[in-house]
């Protein structure tokens, strides 16, 4: 097999784009040193004469090494450049002021008393003009076009958004640093603003619109998730279904649907008796069309380009080179933005692609043997052969995959094959039916009964899914450290398996099976093991606490917050460093009416079992209790009741909850609890403790572990502790540190004690 039909040109090319996603993650030491290395090199192959032969293969192959070295230089120098000059020189204006005049592009959301918008910098001091930023401000409905004057304070994207990689996500976009508005911008005037990019954002919504002018909101959102890439009004439901069953990349338009539109073009202008190359010509303005519709993202753009490359093919009468478009594919995308080196979606969609087209190429020497079987049964080869091939392709992705699924997502599916056999056929179906509903829709032809087919599908699809993505362990945590050394060989015997004779191909094959069996035998034992141990994490953020429990290789979130969704992400990130992919219960200390929000947005984007609730203690929880109750039956989710002093059980763990109490002048109670394992117990308990009940004080002066949270409400007293047993951990946010008396605090100090720590990990021994 010859896979490189021009060797040296596609390999300067993929190797251009291959090293400025990997060097993206380097720092500027690392990339200075690289490309010094490369330098060297490329000078001793030009220079030594051993590399030099009459020869065309020795040629050949040297030309092809001097142009992938400079590519590789190319790549390194331009990293170097938007990265670590560019990038992160807006990283150092963290905390600074500057006065500036900015014009609204686009709005991300607006509240009453908050509002998040991309802007552009017309005119500032400190940065150049035309600067994608984030601006927070409190300025509410705002339109595309506004302009504003005034006084703003940066903050650094690796600052934002908490645990949240909000760097790498909007750098990609053009955006570069965050905008925080404290009352002092004023809004000028509104000028006219037209762009490509807003105007087809106007017609892919004026589009969606249509769909769901006679569909339900959760059918008309998937639909125009798979047909326009959409996905606005995706619940977070299908979301998390089409995650945890492993056909999340369903709902991104990618070349599944690009390849779905133009096999329905080139059938329909063939009908029409249109001549080959008119059919191309027609088929690249569609495409570039559907590109802009669909938001130019980088699988969009990759899909486009690699389709008019096909198209051009035609109208030069020149045999299509797959792989060649596809590394000039990746090079343009590079050149014309290199931050986008960091997109997490780019990389997964480069690599499913170059995937497919490797695996395709040998497709006939795998399926030979099951061809052979089936001579003379032509029927069965129609069904057996593709399905077959479908198998073997979606085996071949999530294996070649799973570095960066480690990377980015470190988890997956144990449903994907069998996931993408049922939902691709689906989803392309729903496209067909979908593109169909909006050819008729100007003409008003038979669009009710086509809308109620779509409701009908969509219904069928995610019910579906709902039911695999609620079965118990069909996801396997992948984000172990030692995870890499599996995944490393087992993707590199991959990529060696299309470029191999059949024998070597089978040993290969055989091979990368016996490294992805011991991978998840060794995932098993190290869950085996770990699932005997118990782990308490205390999260901190602002005014809010929380913590995680694993106990019997099972996880128990609990925030003591005001309820902030913003927050319980913190608790979630813990969870997944825990290597947990479902949430078994949910403990909530006290109620808010933001608590409904919350539950209602943790059951739609996560697998929550069981809600464990406190009885009301007043009629305002009451309310918000009888309100959870109507949650938990509507997300399917167990609830259960305790009541103050009770033991809750959770595999080894013991949870008490303490009688909470409510001062005349907060509306935040004050809250304890303790968790027991074995002989070891952990308080975690509001800073102003001592305003409530003896018990707590008690359990306090008798723990190992102590920490003294921030969600309490305003100190007003004094307080001392006696400590009946030197604690192991101790941990005070500065309300509390700033009440304690005297020997209190020079005790704790000479303890070691930390005060506000952000993250506390305790590990109890059996």
């Amino acid at each position: 097999m010859k896979p490189f039909e021009d060797f040296p040109t596609v390999t300067m090319f993929m190797a251009f784009f291959i090293l400025s996603c990997i060097l993206a993650y380097f720092t500027f030491g690392l990339k200075i040193a690289f490309t010094a290395f490369l330098v060297v090199l490329l000078l001793f192959i030009i220079i030594n004469p051993t590399f030099r032969g009459r020869k065309i293969i020795r040629q050949t192959a040297r030309r092809g090494l001097i142009l992938t070295l400079c590519a590789s230089i190319a790549a390194a120098v331009i990293s170097a450049i938007a990265f670590n000059f560019y990038a992160d020189g807006f990283e150092k204006l963290h905390g600074e002021e500057d006065f500036v005049k900015i014009k609204i592009t686009e709005c991300d959301y607006s509240l009453s008393y908050t509002s998040r918008y991309q802007a552009k910098i017309i005119e500032a001091d400190k940065i150049p003009s035309g600067t994608g930023i984030l601006l927070n401000t409190p300025l509410g409905n705002l339109e595309e076009g506004s302009v504003l004057l005034g006084r703003i304070t940066y903050t650094s994207l690796g600052e934002y958004l908490g645990s949240f990689d909000a760097k790498n996500y909007y750098n990609p976009k053009g955006i570069m640093i965050v905008c925080e508005d404290e009352g002092e911008l004023e809004y000028i005037k509104t000028e006219p603003y037209f762009s490509l990019t807003s105007l087809f954002t106007k017609i892919n919504s004026r589009l969606t619109a249509m769909l769901t002018a006679h569909t339900n909101y959760e059918s008309g959102g998937l639909a125009s998730a798979v047909l326009l890439g959409n996905r606005s009004r995706v619940t977070d439901i299908d979301k998390r279904d089409f995650r945890r069953i492993g056909v999340s990349h369903l709902l991104v338009v990618s070349g599944t649907h690009f390849a779905v539109v133009v096999t329905f073009l080139e059938n329909s202008l063939k009908r029409f008796k249109i001549r080959r190359k008119a059919r191309s010509l027609i088929s690249i303005g569609v495409i570039l069309l559907f590109m802009g519709l669909t938001g130019m993202t980088p699988s969009v753009v990759r899909a486009g380009i690699m389709h008019i490359f096909a198209q051009l093919s035609v109208l030069i009468t020149r045999r299509s080179n797959t792989i060649n478009s596809f590394a000039i594919s990746g090079t343009l995308l590079i050149l014309l933005n290199p931050l986008c080196a960091v997109d997490c979606g780019l990389q997964l969609s480069y690599a499913a692609t170059i995937s497919c087209i490797l695996i395709r190429r040998m497709r006939g020497s795998l399926l030979r043997p099951l061809n052979s079987k089936l001579r003379g049964k032509k029927k069965a080869k129609k069904f057996i052969l593709p399905m077959a091939e479908t198998v073997i392709l979606t085996c071949y992705l999530t294996l070649i995959m799973l570095p960066l699924t480690w990377l980015y997502f470190g988890e997956i599916s144990l449903l994907s094959v069998p996931a993408n056999i049922i939902f691709i056929p689906l989803v392309t179906l729903l496209m067909y039916l979908s593109g169909l509903y909006l050819l008729l829709y100007p003409l008003r032809l038979f669009i009710v009964p086509l809308s109620a087919v779509i409701n009908l599908f969509c219904s069928a699809i995610t019910d579906t899914a709902d039911f695999f993505a609620r079965l118990d362990g069909i996801m396997l945590p992948i984000n172990y450290t030692f995870s890499i050394l599996f995944l490393i060989p087992l993707t590199v015997i991959l990529i060696a398996v299309p470029f191999c004779y059949n024998k070597t191909r089978k040993k290969l094959i055989i091979s990368a099976a016996a490294v992805f069996v011991m991978f998840t035998s060794v995932i098993g034992i190290v869950r085996a093991v770990d699932s005997g141990q118990n782990y308490i994490t205390y999260v901190g953020v602002n005014k809010n606490d929380g913590f995680a429990i694993k106990s019997d290789g099972k996880i128990m979130l609990c925030e003591i917050s005001d309820a902030s969704y913003g927050f319980f992400y913190n608790l979630t990130d813990e969870m997944e460093l825990m290597h947990c992919c479902e949430i078994e219960a949910c403990l909530l200390t006290h109620y808010h009416n933001k608590h409904l929000q919350l539950i209602s947005r943790l059951c739609q984007r996560e697998i929550l079992k069981n809600l464990i609730l406190t009885e009301p203690i007043n009629d305002t929880e009451a309310s918000v209790y009888r309100l959870l109750l109507a949650l938990a039956d509507e997300y399917e989710v167990n609830v259960y009741v305790y009541s103050a002093g009770e033991e809750i059980s959770f595999g080894d763990a013991k949870i008490t909850l303490f009688e909470r109490k409510y001062l005349s002048r907060s509306t935040h109670p004050i809250t304890a609890l303790k968790i027991s394992v074995g002989d070891e117990d952990t308080v975690i308990a509001s800073c102003s403790f001592n305003e409530s009940y003896e018990e707590i004080t008690e359990a306090i002066e008798c723990a190992e572990n102590i920490i003294l949270g921030r969600h309490s409400p305003v100190y007003k007293k004094t307080f001392g502790l006696s400590f009946e047993k030197e604690p192991k951990v101790i941990s005070v946010c500065t309300d509390a540190l700033e009440h304690m008396d005297d020997s209190t605090r020079d005790y704790i100090a000479a303890a070691g004690a930390m005060v506000d720590a952000a993250v506390i990990r305790i590990k109890i021994p059996d």
